[in-house]
């Protein structure tokens, strides 16, 4: 009998000890001390991440409504039927090489342009498309064609593109207006190629005329036109 109750008394004693290492007051304890640091819910980098995810949603979408913008105005444009009008842009689709585009009228522009990358078309004030003279227009002609035989239209898009990802690098953002220059300085020049070098000057009058019945010009992706920056009228001129 001795040997049992000792036994019992032992295994007591031992079940006391047990329950009080284990409490819960013990436990909590050692959670508290095993549990990590707790991370702040918002750090510096996601709050500047969803910034520039935000920035660019919003230039995403004004690029996207511009251009949906202008598509509603032009979509009911009409080709040219005036065969004097035709002829001449064919003559300058054969000086540029190019085919595959149309000229187009419409009431809801102010200034010719390039428009499009599926289906591209030159358009065409209506207003101002019986008002110029022979001379003007093949001057536009040639520009505008000149836009299409270089792709600017596809590249335009993908500079806008890398303008939405780079909206907070104003290096790039003057690299690009410098870029847009250049391509017009350039589709004066292959324009002027076509044309006897004696008409540089009346080129340069078209330029001015233009300027003159154009309130506004386009900076929209999917178009490019001879008249965008009045800004950029002088070095136009100079070369």
């Amino acid at each position: 009998v001795m040997p049992f109750v000792y036994l019992e008394n032992e295994k007591a004693a031992a079940m006391q000890v047990s329950s009080h290492d284990f409490s819960p007051q013990g436990a909590g304890f050692a959670r508290e001390n095993i549990e990590p640091e707790t991370q702040p819910l918002f750090s510096l980098f996601s709050i500047i991440g969803m910034l520039w995810i935000f920035v660019a949603f919003i230039f995403m979408m004004y690029t996207i409504m511009s251009n949906l913008k202008l598509y509603n105005k032009i979509k009911n444009s009409k080709p040219v039927t005036n065969e004097k009008i035709i002829a001449i842009f064919e003559y300058c689709k054969k000086q540029i090489n190019v085919n595959g585009i149309e000229l187009q009228t419409t009431k809801n522009i102010n200034t010719p342009l390039l428009f499009g990358i599926l289906s591209p078309r030159v358009l065409f004030p209506e207003t101002l498309l019986h008002s110029l003279s022979s001379g003007e227009l093949e001057h536009i002609f040639l520009h505008e064609l000149s836009h299409y035989k270089r792709r600017d239209i596809p590249v335009a898009l993908l500079v806008t593109c890398l303008q939405i990802v780079h909206w907070f690098n104003p290096v790039l953002w003057f690299a690009f207006y410098k870029m847009r220059l250049d391509r017009e300085e350039a589709c004066d020049e292959l324009a002027l190629l076509k044309l006897d070098r004696n008409n540089a000057k009346e080129y340069g009058n078209t330029l001015i005329s233009l300027l003159e019945q154009s309130s506004k010009g386009y900076h929209i992706p999917l178009t490019v036109g001879i008249v965008e920056d009045k800004n950029g009228l002088k070095g136009k001129l100079k070369m």
